[in-house]
């Protein structure tokens, strides 16, 4: 392991990541070390213990004695987000990076960083998603969104035609504090809220197009393992709250309303590897009677950002029909377990980890 007696650096910007951990002892060192190997010295780590069951703690306090840039710290288990408001508080540099602790990072990260930090708020990276095994599953280029407007980056990522989690960017610190930006305490879609407040009130930002430096650990995920049958759906209404408290309703409805279609797809889609039969109908029927209750009627739907698979069923939503959602659902799974039983490639079941 990497020692640093003397912590002192040359670099002026100090940057501080910030890592909620809870039950990540199998992949805690590989992302703590990636932290230590950067070229760019300048930092502090603030890993925050998240009421871990296995030994996630006693490895952060290993590393903490090792290296004064470590910060512990442990709380009782609350969620990543307030584990992260935590160390946002705690947080002493002009930057914030946020890492997942089931994720890694490239040495030169924080020195490709540094170039693009003068003048802006926020910087967009480049990822690579990876597998457990370290293989490429999908090269994820933020900086292809870079001639998009502010307007249109916070559309994309409000109907997930963009990907919104922290990880994805770095903000400055100050942005959070001057705005009172924190994590709310929804158990999903806590980064899309956090995000629209950091999109919304930044003045400038950039993208950092030199490479990917951020390895985003995609996990094979069970039916079980999924947390909720609706993971977006009830963020729904606080985010029109959100978005009328900034004065922008008028003309973001549609948008809220394209949130909305992505979310039911999302839902049904996961209900049908939950449930069959007459249970998934009385499921389904729900969700879309939840679907309709917050349908802003008097708006149409934008769109523009949406993925195309949203594109499609938005007038079967309309009509209450789900059984082509349905269809198409169970057919993906099917083509997994195939290819799955096959050992041929797959794209794995899940709902981003973002999302979660």
């Amino acid at each position: 392991m990497l020692n640093y007696k003397n912590c002192k650096t040359d670099e002026n910007t100090l940057f501080s990541f910030i890592v909620p951990v809870y039950n990540a002892s199998k992949y805690l060192k590989k992302c703590v070390d990636s932290l230590l190997s950067q070229t760019y010295k300048n930092w502090e780590a603030i890993i925050v213990d998240d009421g871990s069951q296995d030994n996630s703690w006693c490895i952060i306090q290993e590393y903490a004695q090792k290296d004064c840039r470590i910060i512990p710290f442990h709380q009782n288990n609350t969620g990543a987000g307030a584990a992260r408001n935590k160390a946002i508080v705690m947080a002493k540099g002009e930057w914030i990076v946020f890492v997942d602790a089931d994720d890694y990072i490239s040495s030169d990260y924080l020195s490709l960083l540094s170039e693009k930090t003068s003048g802006n708020d926020l910087v967009f990276i480049d990822i690579l998603r990876v597998s457990e095994d370290g293989k490429t599953i999908e090269k994820q280029f933020m900086s292809k969104y870079a001639e998009l407007s502010k307007d249109s980056l916070i559309r994309g990522q409000i109907t997930g035609y963009i990907n919104w989690g922290g990880c994805r960017k770095c903000v400055r610190t100050s942005l959070l504090h001057q705005n009172d930006i924190r994590y709310s305490n929804f158990k999903n879609g806590e980064e899309l809220m956090f995000t629209f407040k950091e999109m919304f009130y930044s003045k400038s930002y950039a993208f950092l197009d030199t490479k990917p430096v951020y390895y985003y650990v995609e996990h094979q995920m069970t039916l079980s393992s999924l947390p909720l049958s609706d993971p977006l759906g009830d963020i729904v209404e606080p985010l029109k709250e959100l978005i009328k408290s900034v004065h922008l309703y008028d003309s973001y409805a549609n948008t809220v309303n394209a949130f909305n279609v992505f979310a039911v797809i999302v839902s049904i889609d996961r209900l049908t590897g939950l449930f069959s039969g007459k249970e998934l109908k009385r499921e389904v029927s729900s969700r879309l009677k939840k679907y309709h209750a917050s349908y802003e009627t008097n708006a149409g739907v934008d769109n523009k950002y949406l993925v195309l698979k949203a594109k499609i069923f938005i007038p079967l939503l309309k009509y209450n029909i789900s059984w082509p959602i349905i269809l198409i659902s169970r057919l993906r799974r099917f083509i997994y377990k195939h290819r799955k039983k096959n050992k041929l490639p797959t794209e794995q079941i899940s709902i981003s980890k973002e999302n979660d």
